[in-house]
């Protein structure tokens, strides 16, 4: 399998340039079912799901926090053998025979988000989260309070007070690089206010 890099600009709005951004990308059109993965999915809250814990949030005076996985998923562990070429301007002379053994999942790959979705639940129930059986894109903790509702890399942090989500918050990114978006304001084209 062979891969590209994939480079972005992050401008101010001023027009100035904020961050250059790279990333290495699979190209995952060409792996082979069976061989380079067995399952894909992207495994995301229901619009129902959400619109109902937002409302039952809303009812009980819970706070509601938002926060962004960053690099997602390059956190999760590979199942499968995949080999990639080296990468573009990373390759040695004499060593252009050489390939890249990957363990863990990049952007691309067709089972990234299936392997970052496994990492990410099974940390969140050595936390005590319990998945719900009704959407299992959505974790709650009986004491405190505690609910995380998870839409691919954004996370969604629901609780009874501050103290306790900025509990939530750390332990999360004690195991993950995350970006912290303060209260919910928009998710899945809902916008939100909260007062």
């Amino acid at each position: 399998m062979s891969c590209k890099w994939v480079f972005k600009v992050k401008n101010k709005p001023d027009g100035s340039i904020d961050c250059f951004k790279a990333r290495l990308v699979a190209k995952g059109y060409s792996q082979q079912p069976g061989i380079d993965y067995t399952e894909t999915f992207a495994s995301v809250v229901r619009l129902n799901s959400l619109r109902s814990l937002l409302a039952y949030a809303v009812s009980k005076k819970l706070l509601i926090h938002q926060i962004d996985v960053v690099t997602a998923f390059l956190n999760g562990t590979l199942a499968e053998e995949v080999y990639m070429e080296q990468p573009p301007g990373y390759v040695k002379k004499g060593q252009e025979n050489l390939v890249c053994y990957l363990q863990r999942s990049l952007y691309g790959l067709k089972q990234s988000s299936r392997c970052w979705n496994k990492t990410f639940t099974e940390y969140l129930k050595e936390l005590k989260f319990v998945q719900l059986k009704a959407d299992c894109c959505i974790f709650k903790q009986e004491e405190p309070l505690t609910f995380i509702a998870l839409y691919v890399d954004d996370v969604n942090v629901i609780a009874e007070n501050d103290e306790i989500i900025q509990k939530t918050k750390l332990e999360l990114s004690k195991r993950f690089q995350m970006k912290d978006m303060g209260p919910l304001h928009y998710i899945l084209g809902i916008t939100c206010i909260q007062d």
